[in-house]
């Protein structure tokens, strides 16, 4: 495995200065564009490129309650304002495999510091903890090793005959619109209501026109000259980040073809949202839905438009956000999706969203949502929802990063402070590599993709189908930017490896089946077990959390006609199929394969048909050597007329096993599923998966086992029986659990049953079980995080101190003995501290003690000999679960001098109320 990712120079300028910019020209007739509020060329700096060789940042570990630790680290300066999280993790997780992801983090609204808390006995050591923030650690930065060369072929494709970015014969008008901001739970500050619309003109406007909504992502969001500052509301001469003026080059488009467009601002839930549990999640769907409550008021009067067709559109944590409006916006609203595309998206809660067509676009070198978590919008969609046949789409731009799809997010073209948010100038992705786009080449790609599948969804214009069912095409507006595509749902049959289908006896090559996760350790047989680390690996997430993963097929081969393939449980019908496609993963490491497909009927027959497109699949562009490149899905297509054109003998209608055939020297490959594509998708059904929002209990610890009965609601008719999965992992052992929760038709609410330990001796005050939920069948998750609380409810025990002799002699050791009346089930930490005390006696002083002690466990200035407790003496005893006594020890120096009698007297602490016995004393005597 790779050493741990490193913190590149861009990262550590952005940490040092939040202005950064580097600068990257338009071409013409991009940057020809009007842009009000926005100047043609950027004055921001370029950034650094030293490299820090030192850690970066503050760590503190702070006590919040029994068993309870705040860690929180802070950043030298405000934290690049990006759409992934910033995350705590255990040191070395990046690489070694350690299973101790902390809680969910949270920002503080300066954006310096982040904050979980860790279940454990002891404090956590802040040395054994990394934060990691879009796959790189911000804690401890370090030079990147020598890279390997860009590889890459690009695959055969054929040009279509349609484009959708060319521009329509529509007049357009642009306008902006200001309402009174909205109140956000979670969020002090209201969030503003700002919209920039472009619509057809005059004339052109028409009551048939659909509405498309875009929603941009988690930027910086506002700033002054030429650096960016942090108040919401901004202040002064400061202004708003126009974030939603970058979509205006698809907007016009749109608009010219017979659309209405507005692009919302969501800077306020960006200033706001790094405390909440969902990232913004809930908040960015309600600013979707009040735009579109608002669009519903003004239909037919300030604007024609029709909301029967809406397509939504969102960028980065924005995509998550009209992903999550999507779920939530109820079938009898003055309104209805008919699609969505999402541009880089997050997807914290890796789900999706049945009955809403989807197209997600991924770029390849995206550095801010590096490991392209939106690919679980098409992969978790296999199976989950009976009846869906909403189509589910991912585009993989080759060379695109995260921000340029939105000007405003790109230096040369933004208002405020913008960068390539890709950190490396090495490998594939760096500047000026054949295999990275340029900020002008990745718009026109934006455009293409965007306003074709709005076309697709909103106007049911098919002849763009192509461009995202993972057929081998192009379009011309897009010119060699290479763009590949695949898909699920449409009304495909689809057989999935480990459920209906299994492998078969192979002929030379090695099959198998491996566990769709990406493990740290590399000694595991998982399927991403070649890859540097889940950045690479979308389809295939890290071992941990427990998030929904899926069995692949694996093929490696070390000669030309090696085969290997799946048989199915049920027969496969090709007949009249558009298709028989198979998403097909390519081991980078081992770069380009060539295959051809082997078909077997029920009677035996055979049929050796060559891909559509050609037999060729590249491995996609590798980079530097943590970044190995993506392992990422390509579909190997049999098109129709490959399959009617195959022997008479053969039957297409009774397919029961597919091989794929070696025709390089050697190669690997994962099939991820293997389906049936038709010729016309089946109408999408007007329907909407019920919501489920999981709850939080406290609950009573008991004398033995009990079950704590966490809540959930369900919103929407439950038709069919449903499920999810609750799970958590306890941190203090390392263990995660999983329940399986079925929903009933007709629930509209339940109960979780989580189990939990008891006993009849004092535990930690309480214990928190941090829970987290997916959809499983039938229904989606809105509120995925639960809680249980354990309040013990037995006595704390009582504390006795007492001295082992009254009266010791010079040269001998004072001691005490603290008792606890009963066991604990927790470590116990018991402090002493020597107090002033009183007797007629004088007070030990600093020399009557032992130098080396005194030097450990008191603070003397040298040359000063105080009164012992005046000397801050106070040392700890650690009392193990189930111990009942500690023994405390203060060595004596014997002087030699004549001196009265003395004392030293002491108290102790411990437990979790930190009681404090009564103060003992032991008399001192001169030495024998």
């Amino acid at each position: 495995m790779p050493t741990r990712p490193l913190l590149a120079a861009l990262l550590i300028a952005a940490l040092a200065s939040p202005a950064l910019a580097s600068p990257a020209l338009a071409s013409p007739a991009e940057s020809s564009d009007p842009r009000p509020s926005a100047p043609a060329e950027s004055s921001n700096p370029r950034p650094s490129t030293e490299v820090a060789d030192a850690a970066v940042g503050d760590w503190s570990v702070e006590p919040a309650g029994e068993g309870l630790w705040e860690v929180s680290w802070r950043a030298p300066d405000r934290l690049p304002v990006t759409s992934d999280r910033p995350t705590i993790v255990a040191a070395d997780t990046v690489t070694s495999g350690a299973e101790a992801e902390v809680g969910v983090p949270t920002l503080t609204p300066d954006g310096r510091t982040v904050t979980a808390v860790v279940v454990s006995p002891e404090p956590p050591a802040a040395a054994d903890l990394d934060v990691v923030l879009s796959g790189q650690s911000l804690d401890d930065p370090a030079d990147e090793s020598t890279t390997a060369a860009a590889r890459w072929t690009e695959p055969p494709r054929t040009l279509l005959d349609v484009d959708p970015a060319v521009r329509g014969d529509l007049p357009v008008a642009e306008s902006d619109y200001v309402l009174d901001g909205i109140t956000v739970p979670g969020m002090p500050e209201k969030v503003e209501m700002t919209g920039h619309v472009v619509e057809p003109a005059g004339e052109a406007a028409s009551p048939e026109h659909p509405l498309v909504l875009f929603l941009h992502g988690r930027h910086a969001w506002c700033y002054k000259g030429d650096r960016l500052t942090w108040d919401w509301p901004c202040r002064g001469a400061q202004r708003p980040v126009p974030s939603q003026l970058g979509y205006r080059y698809v907007q016009r488009t749109l608009a010219s073809q017979g659309y209405v467009t507005v692009s919302v601002a969501a800077n306020g839930i960006n200033a706001q949202d790094g405390v909440l549990e969902d990232a913004g999640a809930a908040a960015r769907s309600q600013l979707v839905r009040a735009h579109l409550d608002q669009w519903a008021a003004w239909a037919g009067s300030e604007h024609e438009v029709d909301l029967d067709r809406v397509v939504l559109v969102g960028h980065s944590r924005g995509g998550e956000g009209v992903a999550r409006a999507s779920l939530e916006i109820p079938l009898d609203a003055p309104y209805r999706v008919a699609g969505q595309v999402l541009l880089a998206p997050t997807d914290f809660s890796r789900q999706t969203t049945p009955f809403v067509p989807t197209v997600t676009v991924l770029p390849s070198c995206d550095g801010d949502v590096s490991d392209l978590q939106g690919q679980a919008y098409t992969d978790v969609s296999r199976g989950l929802v009976d009846g869906d046949t909403s189509v589910k789409s991912s585009v993989m731009a080759v060379g695109a990063n995260h921000n340029f799809f939105n000007t405003e997010w790109t230096p040369a073209l933004a208002a405020a402070p913008a960068n390539d948010d890709w950190f490396s100038n090495r490998g594939a992705c760096g500047k000026g590599r054949p295999t990275r786009l340029t900020a002008a080449e990745q718009r026109r790609v934006g455009r293409a993709y965007i306003a074709g599948a709005v076309r697709w969804f909103a106007a049911a214009e098919d002849e763009f189908a192509p461009m995202y069912d993972g057929s081998p095409v192009r379009v011309s507006s897009t010119g060699d930017s290479v763009v590949l595509s695949h898909a699920l749902g449409g009304g495909r049959d689809l057989r999935r490896p480990g459920q209906e289908a299994m492998p078969t006896t192979p002929t030379g090559a090695k099959t198998r089946l491996c566990r769709g996760v990406t493990p740290w350790d590399s000694d595991s047989d998982d399927c991403g077990r070649f890859a540097g680390s889940p950045q690479d690996t979308p389809h295939w997430p890290g071992t941990e959390p427990e998030v929904p993963s899926y069995p692949a097929f694996e093929m490696r081969w070390d000669r030309a006609g090696q085969r290997g393939g799946l048989t199915f449980d049920t027969p496969l019908d090709l007949t009249g199929a558009r298709a028989l496609a198979m998403r097909t993963v390519v081991d980078p490491s081992l770069g380009d394969v060539r295959l051809t497909a082997r078909l077997t009927d029920a009677d035996g027959t055979t049929a050796r048909l060559g891909p559509a497109g050609g037999a060729l699949l590249p491995a996609l562009p590798r980079g530097p050597r943590w970044y190995a490149g993506k392992y990422w899905a390509q579909e190997l297509r049999v098109d129709g007329a490959e399959l009617a054109g195959a022997e008479p003998a053969f039957d297409a209608s009774a397919v029961v096993s597919v091989e794929l055939v070696g025709e390089t020297d050697r190669g690997g490959v994962w099939v991820l599923d293997v389906s049936a594509v038709p010729e016309v998708a089946p109408p999408v059904p007007v329907r909407r998966a019920p919501l489920v929002d999981l709850g939080r209990v406290r609950a009573a610890e008991g004398d033995a086992a009990g079950v704590a009965e966490v809540p959930f609601t369900v919103k929407g008719a439950v038709t069919d029986p449903g499920s999810f999965r609750v799970y958590s992992t306890d941190w203090r052992t390392g263990k995660s659990r999983q329940i399986d929760v079925a929903v009933t038709p007709g629930s509209t609410e339940g109960v979780v049953r989580w189990e939990h330990a008891g006993d009849t001796w004092d535990s930690p005050r309480r214990v928190v079980h941090q829970l987290e939920a997916y959809a499983t069948h039938n229904l989606m998750l809105r509120d995925l995080y639960g809680r249980v609380v354990i309040l013990d409810d037995d006595p704390e025990p009582t504390l006795t101190l007492r001295r082992e002799r009254r009266t010791v002699s010079e040269g001998d050791a004072a001691a005490w003995r603290l008792e606890l009346s009963a066991p604990t089930g927790y470590e116990t930490v018991a402090r002493l501290t020597v107090v002033a005390g009183t007797g007629g006696a004088t007070p030990l002083r600093a020399d009557d003690v032992s130098r080396r002690w005194l030097h450990r466990w008191a603070s003397v200035r040298r040359g000063t000999n105080p009164p012992l407790h005046r000397a801050q003496v106070s040392f700890f005893r650690v009392l193990r679960p189930g111990q009942l006594s500690a023994r405390f020890t203060i060595p004596l120096r014997d002087d030699r001098r004549l001196e009265g009698r003395e004392r030293v007297t002491a108290v102790v602490r411990a437990g979790p109320s930190r009681t404090r016995t009564d103060p003992v004393t032991v008399f001192v005597r001169r030495g024998r």
